[in-house]
């Protein structure tokens, strides 16, 4: 992360949501204590010359995100898969500041992301086979949803919400209250 204090935030959140499911009993004390001994955390970049895929997730800024893709080309090995947890920027836009766009993949987890299932990886046209087959893998080893859709505005997510969003909207000026298509939506499974 940035510094300590960030990487102390990150480090909590994840002791916090190891407690929750220790608390829940999804895993037990030895599964919380091997799962947390297998993390670490830095915020100097040494390691990052070792790694396979890096998936950055910094806010949604096009220009932030291509001055790290551009700092980590510098600092990864070349078949290093570089993934963009990006929901909203077009993953070819991201790929514009690469030397190597056929390693560029978006990976868009949803929040929470221990909670929410779905993984959308996000090929563009230069995206290489194997970049997205990685991608998928380790998705699938997270345990995650994994769907593989184009490059393109919202993703797969995004633009089947809207018009579900849309239609809600035009339920409210039906008429319709906020309270019955909330639990209407709740009866059909949509938290």
């Amino acid at each position: 992360d940035m510094d300590d204090v960030a990487l102390g935030r990150g480090l909590k959140y994840v002791n916090d949501v190891l407690d929750e499911r220790l608390r829940g009993g999804t895993i037990s004390t030895l599964e919380r204590a091997r799962t947390f001994a297998r993390l670490s955390g830095t915020i100097d970049n040494a390691g990052l010359a070792k790694a396979d895929l890096v998936i950055e997730a910094v806010f949604e800024d096009l220009a932030l995100k291509h001055a790290v893709l551009g700092a980590l080309e510098g600092l990864v090995k070349d078949t290093c898969v570089i993934a963009s947890n990006t929901s909203s920027l077009p993953i070819a836009r991201l790929a514009e500041a690469s030397k190597r766009p056929d390693r560029i993949v978006g990976m868009h987890y949803f929040r929470p992301v221990h909670r929410m299932p779905l993984l959308e990886v996000v090929r563009t046209k230069h995206t290489d086979p194997r970049v997205v087959a990685t991608a998928v893998a380790v998705g699938k080893k997270q345990g995650k949803t994994v769907i593989v859709v184009g490059d393109g505005t919202g993703f797969f997510a995004t633009r089947v919400l809207t018009p579900f969003l849309n239609e809600a909207v035009q339920m409210l000026t039906e008429g319709a209250t906020v309270d019955t298509i909330d639990r209407a939506l709740v009866d059909w499974g949509f938290p």
